[in-house]
């Protein structure tokens, strides 16, 4: 056994752990897609990580054994770290389950590749760990992404709320023109501005968006159920530009890079995020979760213990290994050492064995002498 561990290399060892990733995102596939949970870009990815596992496959088994199969193999194990998890949050994982999964594939990869790929392979999986926390609010944040799509859609509910009966809404004239999340802050009607939206959805067929600015002497209806808070600002386009620029502006984001959270939430307005948005437009802006620093060093520390647990189990495995090889070199040794004892004792045994049988042959030597001389004795007396 221990001669056919030595005939793998670490190669071998992972291919055996891209192999068992492999089966999991397949069955993980084929139980998001009966559960409905299956992602649109899904296919994509799996598609991906076929190709990737194809290419580890001919390089593992096909070509020779030499640096430009290991370099391939190492290069291959980077790119999973990043493969490995989208792949299976496409196909309909959860990002708690993808995020131990990328957790295991680095402390099994410290495990088995060389230290300098397992190095690479931690700083990579931080990496991922970067961009989930720090530009993926909508990963990070699934209800934040539902929240925004309801927004331009009118599906923050399962219906638009009519005025029928007296017992679930009263009415609210407007003294001055103002906005819904200023009507919403009101005492008499909410006292809070984030419920806006439950304003919009009675009072839609009287606005044209939910940003519009509600004339004075209108008369709304308040239904009595907020629903859902939907914390927003507005923002009035003082000049013909994009959602990029826009989002850049000190009083909206200060970052071009969020401007796909400003066209989720104005998808009645912009068609895209590269359309040009013409000045007076009121847009939409959503107040972002904060980012927690403290979460994302957390992350970055599960990672790294997870790195110390790969390495340490490692070690362990090396002096298992080397512990194994010294017991049955000196089991080996020891047996040697009997058989070359039994040896010379079958050797003295076949000695004995000679002299015993030479000492026969004599013995019946003399007595045929014996018995010879004994009958011519005999005969001499006779005659």
């Amino acid at each position: 056994m221990l001669q056919q561990l030595k005939k793998l290399n670490w190669v071998h060892y992972n291919w055996m752990v891209q192999t068992v990733f492999l089966l999991i995102i397949v069955l993980a596939t084929i139980i998001n897609r009966h559960l409905g949970t299956f992602r649109a870009n899904g296919w994509l990815f799996l598609a991906i990580y076929l190709l990737l596992f194809a290419f580890s496959t001919i390089n593992t088994f096909c070509l020779p054994h030499r640096l430009g199969q290991k370099i391939m193999a190492e290069g291959m194990s980077l790119a999973l770290v990043f493969v490995i998890p989208l792949t299976y949050y496409a196909v309909g994982g959860s990002i708690e389950v993808t995020s131990v999964m990328s957790l295991f594939f680095v402390l099994v990869t410290i495990t088995v590749l060389p230290l300098r790929t397992g190095v690479l392979i931690l700083l990579g999986a931080l990496t991922y760990a970067a961009f989930i926390h720090y530009n993926n609010f909508f990963e990070q944040y699934p209800v934040f992404r539902e929240a925004l799509a309801d927004i331009p859609s009118g599906r923050g509910s399962n219906r638009i709320i009519t005025p029928t009966d007296k017992d679930n809404f009263k009415y609210f004239v407007t003294k001055t023109p103002a906005t819904l999340q200023e009507i919403s802050a009101y005492d008499s009607v909410y006292g809070n501005p984030d419920y806006w939206y439950s304003l919009y959805e009675a009072n839609r067929r009287l606005l044209s968006s939910p940003t519009a600015e509600v004339s004075k002497g209108t008369r709304l209806a308040v239904p009595l159920t907020r629903g859902k808070p939907y914390r927003i600002r507005t923002f009035l386009v003082p000049r013909k530009t994009t959602l990029p620029e826009i989002s850049a502006l000190p009083e909206v984001y200060n970052n071009a890079g969020d401007s796909r959270y400003l066209y989720e939430a104005n998808k009645s307005q912009v068609i895209d995020t590269k359309q040009t948005v013409l000045g007076g437009i009121r847009l939409i802006v959503p107040e972002l979760p904060p980012r927690n620093h403290y979460k994302f060093l957390l992350i970055s520390l599960i990672y790294i213990a997870a790195a110390l647990v790969g390495l340490c189990w490692r070690i362990l495995l090396q002096q298992l290994y080397e512990l194994l090889s010294v017991a049955l070199s000196a089991s080996t040794g020891q047996t040697m050492h009997e058989l070359s004892q039994l040896r010379v004792k079958n050797e003295l045994l076949q000695q004995e064995n000679k002299q015993m049988r030479q000492e026969i042959a004599m013995n019946i030597v003399e007595i045929d002498y014996i018995i010879s001389h004994q009958g011519v004795a005999a005969e001499k007396k006779k005659g």
